[in-house]
């Protein structure tokens, strides 16, 4: 892996952490502002300059409402042919006026002055985020079916989510020993990062049964000689790194190499707190525990 790319690639998945899930920095509380007014609204013309936003529009139903997205919410393959109004920090202004929304969504790192000029012109902006955790993703689909008058539909969902993972964590085997998982966020001579003791991917590796040994960190930052040393049991990666990864030194002598317990994964699946994080919690226990 280059290090240009892997620099680039982290830069990129750690502004969406901090987008989909909330600061790592901050794993409770939560925030709704609208910029405007507190009064409640029903929003026909929704713009959402956050992934995560984008999917809990689409599993609420609501899509019809969405006029715009950012360049990184690529999912479900539907939102493709919304207009994209270009990148999570700096938006097109114009495209965002062309588009007359009744509200633009935002997350953690949409600028405090795009908003402010936004607002100047007449454009509401709300801003969603929750802890990182099963509440959190519950909170933003509830502010977002507020916002599009389908609470019944928000409530039905979530009593889906809760039903499945209640379900996915009755499966976990009891007697089984826990094995010990690494996430890779980066690796190579740039440094070693992964999801600490205060982020999301640490929370659900935790509710699937796995020993996270970064758990004693804070953020994104660890040590090579602390992954040495740790010798997980389990190393899970984004798709199309495991080959650079496992033949690399000195990760190449890594138990969880030898042992073919290395598995590429979707990484929206863990990286985004939203209605796909049972699927995540699915994934990661049948990693875990395979029959």
């Amino acid at each position: 892996m280059s290090s240009f790319i892997q620099r680039s690639y982290f830069l990129f998945i750690i502004l969406m952490m901090m987008v989909g899930c909330g600061s790592p920095s901050k794993p409770a509380g939560g925030c709704v502002t609208d910029s405007l007014t507190a009064e409640p609204f029903v929003a026909n013309r929704i713009i959402c300059s956050a992934p995560l936003l984008t999917e809990v529009v689409f599993a609420l139903g609501q899509e019809y409402r969405l006029v715009g997205r950012t360049d990184y919410c690529k999912y479900p393959e539907a939102s493709q042919q919304v207009a994209s109004v270009g990148s999570v920090m700096d938006p097109s202004i114009e495209t965002i006026i062309d588009l007359k929304p009744d509200v633009v969504l935002t997350s953690t790192h949409f600028k405090r002055e795009v908003s402010d000029k936004l607002n100047r012109l007449g454009i509401r902006t709300r801003r969603i985020f929750h802890q990182s955790s099963s509440d959190g993703a519950y909170q933003t689909i509830r502010d977002v079916a507020a916002l599009t008058d389908c609470v019944e539909r928000a409530d039905s969902l979530i009593t889906r989510m809760e039903a499945r993972k209640t379900a996915i964590l009755a499966s976990i085997p009891k007697e089984r020993p826990m094995p010990s998982v690494y996430y890779v966020v980066g690796f190579g001579k740039n440094g070693d990062f992964t999801g600490g003791g205060d982020t999301f991917i640490h929370h659900l590796i935790t509710l699937a049964g796995g020993r996270n040994i970064a758990a004693d960190s804070q953020g994104w930052n660890y040590s090579l000689e602390k992954l040495m040393t740790q010798n997980p049991d389990i190393i899970m990666l984004r798709q199309g790194w495991k080959e650079a990864f496992c033949s690399q030194t000195p990760y190449n002598q890594l138990k969880a190499v030898k042992n073919n317990r290395v598995y590429e994964i979707n990484k929206d699946l863990l990286e985004i707190n939203g209605p796909r994080t049972v699927d995540g919690l699915a994934l990661l226990v049948s990693l875990f525990y395979p029959e």
